[in-house]
Protein backbone atom coordinates (compact mmCIF):
# COMPACT_ATOMS: atom_id res chain seq x y z
CA UNK A 1 0.00 0.00 0.00
CA UNK A 2 1.24 3.62 -0.94
CA UNK A 3 1.41 6.34 1.10
CA UNK A 4 0.09 9.38 0.56
CA UNK A 5 -0.12 12.89 2.14
CA UNK A 6 0.16 17.20 1.49
CA UNK A 7 4.11 18.33 1.53
CA UNK A 8 2.36 21.04 3.49
CA UNK A 9 1.77 18.43 6.54
CA UNK A 10 5.76 17.80 6.59
CA UNK A 11 5.83 20.59 9.38
CA UNK A 12 3.84 19.28 11.87
CA UNK A 13 5.70 15.65 10.97
CA UNK A 14 8.86 17.24 11.75
CA UNK A 15 8.09 18.77 15.37
CA UNK A 16 8.10 14.96 16.13
CA UNK A 17 11.41 14.14 14.36
CA UNK A 18 14.60 12.74 16.80
CA UNK A 19 17.00 10.73 16.44
CA UNK A 20 15.48 7.94 17.05
CA UNK A 21 11.72 8.76 15.13
CA UNK A 22 11.99 9.80 12.10
CA UNK A 23 10.16 9.44 8.20
CA UNK A 24 12.19 8.51 4.94
CA UNK A 25 9.65 7.72 1.95
CA UNK A 26 9.80 7.02 -1.38
CA UNK A 27 7.73 7.81 -4.47
CA UNK A 28 8.32 5.72 -7.58
CA UNK A 29 5.29 6.89 -9.37
CA UNK A 30 6.54 10.87 -9.40
CA UNK A 31 7.55 10.53 -13.39
CA UNK A 32 4.09 8.96 -14.41
CA UNK A 33 2.79 12.26 -12.91
CA UNK A 34 5.40 14.65 -13.43
CA UNK A 35 7.33 13.42 -17.09
CA UNK A 36 8.82 16.91 -17.16
CA UNK A 37 11.08 15.49 -14.28
CA UNK A 38 13.43 14.13 -16.40
CA UNK A 39 13.79 16.47 -19.42
CA UNK A 40 14.95 18.85 -16.09
CA UNK A 41 16.64 16.65 -13.83
CA UNK A 42 18.57 14.15 -16.57
CA UNK A 43 21.13 12.17 -15.59
CA UNK A 44 24.66 12.66 -15.86
CA UNK A 45 26.39 12.12 -19.29
CA UNK A 46 27.94 9.32 -17.88
CA UNK A 47 25.05 7.14 -17.14
CA UNK A 48 22.61 8.53 -20.26
CA UNK A 49 25.15 7.57 -23.38
CA UNK A 50 24.12 3.85 -21.80
CA UNK A 51 21.14 2.25 -20.48
CA UNK A 52 19.36 -1.10 -21.20
CA UNK A 53 16.59 -1.36 -18.90
CA UNK A 54 14.25 0.96 -21.60
CA UNK A 55 14.90 -2.44 -23.80
CA UNK A 56 12.91 -4.09 -21.20
CA UNK A 57 9.22 -5.24 -21.84
CA UNK A 58 6.61 -2.05 -20.77
CA UNK A 59 4.59 -4.81 -18.57
CA UNK A 60 7.98 -4.82 -16.31
CA UNK A 61 10.10 -1.50 -16.92
CA UNK A 62 10.69 0.08 -13.48
CA UNK A 63 9.90 3.55 -13.48
CA UNK A 64 13.28 5.70 -14.44
CA UNK A 65 13.47 7.82 -11.51
CA UNK A 66 11.79 8.24 -8.51
CA UNK A 67 12.06 10.52 -5.16
CA UNK A 68 13.71 9.93 -1.66
CA UNK A 69 12.16 12.42 1.11
CA UNK A 70 13.88 12.52 4.49
CA UNK A 71 13.53 13.94 7.09
CA UNK A 72 16.66 14.90 9.96
CA UNK A 73 18.14 11.83 11.33
CA UNK A 74 16.29 9.35 8.67
CA UNK A 75 18.78 6.90 7.54
CA UNK A 76 18.40 4.16 4.53
CA UNK A 77 19.60 0.69 5.05
CA UNK A 78 22.86 -0.72 4.68
CA UNK A 79 22.38 -2.60 1.47
CA UNK A 80 23.20 -3.09 -2.48
CA UNK A 81 21.02 -2.20 -5.15
CA UNK A 82 18.08 -4.47 -6.81
CA UNK A 83 19.78 -6.35 -9.64
CA UNK A 84 23.37 -4.50 -8.92
CA UNK A 85 22.42 -1.62 -10.93
CA UNK A 86 24.68 1.50 -11.12
CA UNK A 87 22.82 3.82 -9.04
CA UNK A 88 22.39 7.76 -8.92
CA UNK A 89 21.67 10.04 -6.37
CA UNK A 90 20.86 13.89 -6.98
CA UNK A 91 19.76 16.21 -4.25
CA UNK A 92 17.48 19.02 -4.78
CA UNK A 93 17.40 20.51 -1.53
CA UNK A 94 19.61 19.65 1.94
CA UNK A 95 21.97 17.45 2.43
CA UNK A 96 22.87 13.36 2.50
CA UNK A 97 25.91 11.98 4.11
CA UNK A 98 27.15 8.73 2.37
CA UNK A 99 29.09 5.68 3.18
CA UNK A 100 30.04 3.12 0.44
CA UNK A 101 32.20 -0.02 0.37
CA UNK A 102 33.05 -2.27 -2.60
CA UNK A 103 31.96 -5.95 -2.56
CA UNK A 104 34.43 -8.95 -1.73
CA UNK A 105 34.89 -11.48 1.46
CA UNK A 106 34.51 -9.01 3.67
CA UNK A 107 30.04 -8.78 3.33
CA UNK A 108 30.00 -10.47 6.00
CA UNK A 109 30.40 -7.46 8.40
CA UNK A 110 27.42 -6.64 6.84
CA UNK A 111 24.92 -9.62 8.52
CA UNK A 112 23.74 -9.47 4.66
CA UNK A 113 20.12 -11.03 4.24
CA UNK A 114 18.56 -11.84 0.93
CA UNK A 115 15.40 -10.56 0.57
CA UNK A 116 12.81 -9.52 -2.64
CA UNK A 117 13.51 -6.03 -4.88
CA UNK A 118 9.59 -5.27 -5.05
CA UNK A 119 10.41 -4.67 -8.36
CA UNK A 120 7.90 -5.55 -11.29
CA UNK A 121 10.55 -7.40 -12.77
CA UNK A 122 11.71 -9.62 -9.66
CA UNK A 123 14.84 -10.34 -8.59
CA UNK A 124 16.88 -10.50 -5.07
CA UNK A 125 17.88 -7.72 -2.80
CA UNK A 126 20.75 -7.66 -0.68
CA UNK A 127 20.60 -5.58 2.27
CA UNK A 128 21.64 -5.94 6.04
CA UNK A 129 18.76 -6.64 8.56
CA UNK A 130 19.66 -5.86 11.97
CA UNK A 131 18.95 -2.47 11.52
CA UNK A 132 22.95 -1.34 11.89
CA UNK A 133 23.71 2.26 11.10
CA UNK A 134 27.12 3.04 10.08
CA UNK A 135 26.64 6.77 12.41
CA UNK A 136 26.22 4.68 15.39
CA UNK A 137 28.23 3.11 17.56
CA UNK A 138 28.92 -0.39 16.53
CA UNK A 139 28.60 0.87 12.45
CA UNK A 140 31.75 2.62 13.34
CA UNK A 141 33.50 -0.05 14.66
CA UNK A 142 32.47 -2.17 11.64
CA UNK A 143 33.62 0.80 9.29
CA UNK A 144 37.30 0.25 11.26
CA UNK A 145 37.60 -3.63 10.62
CA UNK A 146 36.32 -3.00 7.48
CA UNK A 147 39.13 -0.27 6.70
CA UNK A 148 41.92 -3.57 7.37
CA UNK A 149 40.05 -5.34 4.66
CA UNK A 150 38.77 -2.94 1.80
CA UNK A 151 38.14 0.35 1.04
CA UNK A 152 36.07 2.95 2.35
CA UNK A 153 34.24 5.91 1.17
CA UNK A 154 32.43 8.46 2.98
CA UNK A 155 31.19 12.30 2.20
CA UNK A 156 27.94 13.97 1.43
CA UNK A 157 26.36 15.50 -1.19
CA UNK A 158 24.11 18.98 -1.34
CA UNK A 159 21.66 20.66 -3.43
CA UNK A 160 22.66 20.05 -7.20
CA UNK A 161 25.50 17.47 -6.21
CA UNK A 162 25.27 14.21 -7.78
CA UNK A 163 26.41 10.84 -6.80
CA UNK A 164 26.86 7.96 -9.11
CA UNK A 165 26.72 4.26 -7.19
CA UNK A 166 28.93 1.75 -8.43
CA UNK A 167 27.38 -1.59 -8.83
CA UNK A 168 27.11 -3.84 -6.22
CA UNK A 169 28.79 -1.80 -3.46
CA UNK A 170 27.11 -1.48 -0.35
CA UNK A 171 26.13 1.73 0.73
CA UNK A 172 23.96 3.51 3.34
CA UNK A 173 22.61 7.13 3.64
CA UNK A 174 21.59 9.37 5.86
CA UNK A 175 19.90 13.03 5.89
CA UNK A 176 21.11 15.20 7.94
CA UNK A 177 17.84 17.65 7.50
CA UNK A 178 14.72 17.92 5.44
CA UNK A 179 16.14 16.30 1.94
CA UNK A 180 14.63 15.78 -1.32
CA UNK A 181 16.73 13.73 -3.69
CA UNK A 182 15.94 11.94 -7.44
CA UNK A 183 17.18 8.51 -7.30
CA UNK A 184 17.49 6.77 -10.71
CA UNK A 185 19.37 3.47 -12.42
CA UNK A 186 20.90 2.31 -15.34
CA UNK A 187 21.92 -0.81 -16.79
CA UNK A 188 25.02 -0.81 -19.01
CA UNK A 189 27.58 -3.19 -20.67
CA UNK A 190 29.22 -3.16 -17.49
CA UNK A 191 27.08 -4.49 -15.43
CA UNK A 192 23.95 -6.37 -17.39
CA UNK A 193 25.46 -9.94 -16.84
CA UNK A 194 24.39 -9.49 -13.19
CA UNK A 195 20.94 -7.90 -14.06
CA UNK A 196 20.08 -11.11 -16.05
CA UNK A 197 21.92 -13.61 -13.72
CA UNK A 198 20.27 -12.18 -10.35
CA UNK A 199 16.65 -11.89 -12.27
CA UNK A 200 16.97 -15.78 -13.60
CA UNK A 201 18.44 -16.65 -9.93
CA UNK A 202 15.21 -15.06 -8.48
CA UNK A 203 12.69 -16.91 -11.08
CA UNK A 204 14.41 -20.30 -10.66
CA UNK A 205 14.31 -20.27 -6.67
CA UNK A 206 10.42 -19.05 -6.52
CA UNK A 207 9.64 -21.22 -8.75
CA UNK A 208 11.02 -24.43 -7.55
CA UNK A 209 13.71 -24.91 -10.60
CA UNK A 210 12.07 -24.04 -13.01
CA UNK A 211 14.28 -23.20 -15.89
CA UNK A 212 14.50 -19.69 -17.41
CA UNK A 213 13.40 -19.68 -21.57
CA UNK A 214 16.65 -20.12 -23.80
CA UNK A 215 18.11 -17.20 -25.14
CA UNK A 216 20.98 -16.16 -27.66
CA UNK A 217 24.15 -15.09 -24.90
CA UNK A 218 26.53 -14.86 -27.59
CA UNK A 219 28.34 -16.56 -24.96
CA UNK A 220 29.27 -14.20 -22.25
CA UNK A 221 28.56 -15.45 -19.21
CA UNK A 222 31.40 -18.22 -19.77
CA UNK A 223 33.79 -15.76 -19.98
CA UNK A 224 34.81 -12.75 -17.75
CA UNK A 225 36.42 -9.19 -18.63
CA UNK A 226 34.56 -6.81 -20.84
CA UNK A 227 31.95 -7.07 -23.67
CA UNK A 228 31.66 -4.84 -26.25
CA UNK A 229 28.72 -2.39 -25.78
CA UNK A 230 26.70 -3.48 -29.17
CA UNK A 231 27.84 -7.23 -28.11
CA UNK A 232 26.06 -6.66 -24.62
CA UNK A 233 22.72 -5.18 -25.86
CA UNK A 234 22.30 -7.80 -28.62
CA UNK A 235 22.32 -10.36 -25.17
CA UNK A 236 19.89 -7.75 -23.35
CA UNK A 237 17.48 -7.71 -26.23
CA UNK A 238 17.36 -11.37 -26.40
CA UNK A 239 17.14 -11.72 -22.86
CA UNK A 240 14.35 -9.19 -22.71
CA UNK A 241 12.35 -11.09 -25.55
CA UNK A 242 12.62 -14.39 -23.58
CA UNK A 243 11.02 -12.80 -20.47
CA UNK A 244 8.03 -15.31 -19.73
CA UNK A 245 4.09 -14.49 -19.37
CA UNK A 246 3.65 -15.11 -16.31
CA UNK A 247 6.16 -12.68 -14.97
CA UNK A 248 5.17 -9.86 -17.49
CA UNK A 249 1.33 -10.26 -16.31
CA UNK A 250 2.51 -10.58 -12.60
CA UNK A 251 4.70 -6.84 -13.51
CA UNK A 252 1.90 -5.47 -15.10
CA UNK A 253 -0.48 -6.22 -12.21
CA UNK A 254 1.94 -4.50 -10.43
CA UNK A 255 2.42 -1.28 -12.41
CA UNK A 256 -1.14 -0.35 -13.08
CA UNK A 257 -1.75 -0.63 -9.32
CA UNK A 258 1.20 1.55 -8.58
CA UNK A 259 -0.68 4.26 -10.88
CA UNK A 260 -3.95 3.52 -9.38
CA UNK A 261 -2.61 4.34 -6.05
CA UNK A 262 -1.20 7.74 -7.12
CA UNK A 263 -4.76 8.13 -9.06
CA UNK A 264 -6.65 7.60 -5.93
CA UNK A 265 -4.88 9.75 -4.13
CA UNK A 266 -5.25 12.73 -6.51
CA UNK A 267 -8.86 12.08 -6.04
CA UNK A 268 -9.08 12.42 -2.26
CA UNK A 269 -7.33 15.52 -2.46
CA UNK A 270 -9.81 17.17 -4.86
CA UNK A 271 -12.34 16.03 -2.51
CA UNK A 272 -10.68 17.48 0.20
CA UNK A 273 -10.34 20.78 -1.49
CA UNK A 274 -13.65 21.03 -2.76
CA UNK A 275 -14.73 20.79 0.61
Amino acid sequence: QGLAFELAALETMRKHVTPDQWMYVMDETVTQRVPDLLRDCPPPPLLAAEDFFPLLPAEVQSFPAFFLLGTEHSESSIHVDPFNWTGSNLVLFGRKEWVLVPPGAHDQEFRPARTTSGLPLPSFKYQETSRLSFWSKEGRKVLQRLRKKAPVYEGSIGPGEYLVIPSGWWHQARNTELTLAIAGQTCNAANFRSVIKETVRFHEHENRGRAWPAFEDRGVFATPGPVPPATAEAVFRAFAASIPQDVLAKGQRQLQDEISQVEQAKKERGRKKKK
